[in-house]
């Protein structure tokens, strides 16, 4: 019989995610694996499997706590052009606040992943077309309220302003400043005025 676990499963994940945010999954070895999270590779490998199971473990763990959090938050009955524009907001702000300008977690691992990992590339078209629909929703709503007079097809729109979700990423892992995402966002929100 195994000796019981003698770690939060949930510290050991977000110390995780915080390291692959930070480095990568090719440049994060398993030996900083071991440091960071305080244990032995074969405690490792026992709950989380190997370093591939890990990563998309702390992957969802950023999804649903950053990402689809922040989605659903702003994103309710009713919503319309100003939860759109309050998305990319909370987005900029999101990405500025981070002082190592690390980017989003999960569109760093479409970089550096999605050719060669079919988890990643999925979870990845899942939120984006998860946010498409909530945008399209938004949209929709706005128009019928007449807070949005007039707008190219909203499904069209909807994919701007999630490609430009990627690119502010992108952008602030450049060093882009706060401005440049600004801009970013304006400019994807303009087909709602």
């Amino acid at each position: 019989m195994g000796r019981p676990r003698e770690f939060s499963e949930e510290e050991v994940l977000e110390s995780g995610m915080q390291l692959f945010w930070t480095g990568g999954f090719h440049a994060t070895s398993t030996r900083e694996i071991e440091q960071t999270l305080d244990l032995g590779r074969q405690s490792v490998y026992n709950a989380f499997g190997d370093k591939e199971e890990l990563y998309h473990r702390c992957i969802l763990r950023y999804r649903d706590t950053i990402l689809t959090r922040r989605r659903n938050e702003i994103f309710g009955s009713g919503a319309g052009r100003r939860e759109i524009v309050k998305y990319l907001a909370a987005v900029v702000e999101f990405l500025d606040s981070d002082p190592q300008r690390r980017g989003c977690f999960l569109f760093n691992a479409l970089a550096e992943l999605a050719g060669t990992d079919p988890f990643v590339l999925s979870e990845t078209q899942t939120y984006l077309e998860d946010t498409r629909e909530c945008i399209v929703a938004a949209i929709h709503a706005g128009l019928e309220t007449g807070e949005i007079n007039q707008c190219a097809e909203p499904g069209a729109v909807a994919v701007a302003i999630t490609a430009t979700e990627i690119g502010m990423s992108m952008a602030a892992k450049a060093q882009l400043d706060r401005r440049a995402l600004v801009d970013m966002a304006s400019t994807a929100l303009q087909p709602l005025y």
